[in-house]
């Protein structure tokens, strides 16, 4: 389900119920978690959800990175440095909206 989840969060789909959706439409099986499952899913897993959600959106901007000039030396350290920053704050924004969002509908 890290996956999966991690998957959807990189794609911009966040709500609970947004994501089972996506599953049901993408696989065809009887055992697809319910938004209740997904919910509980990532409140017990945020920190490790955090970390794959980071990497994967890493590997995103380092293919896009190949496409685009290379940088002058010395600037690939400090670009790293803050494309590590900026993946962490993205992944924790993700990860927030999608709790909002299904805050938002609990209520």
């Amino acid at each position: 389900m890290l996956g999966l989840v991690t998957y959807c969060y990189a794609k911009g789909i966040y709500g609970s119920s947004e994501v089972a959706q996506e599953l049901r439409n993408r696989m065809q099986q009887n055992s697809i978690p319910d938004a209740k499952t997904i919910r509980r899913f990532r409140r017990l897993n945020r920190g490790v959800l955090q970390t794959t959600l980071e990497k994967a959106l890493r590997l995103i901007r380092r293919s896009r990175r190949k496409k685009a000039p290379v940088p002058a030396p010395g600037i690939e350290s400090s670009a790293s440095d803050e494309t590590i920053i900026m993946t962490r704050r993205e992944a924790a924004d993700k990860i927030e909206t999608a709790a909002i969002i299904d805050v938002a509908i609990e209520d």
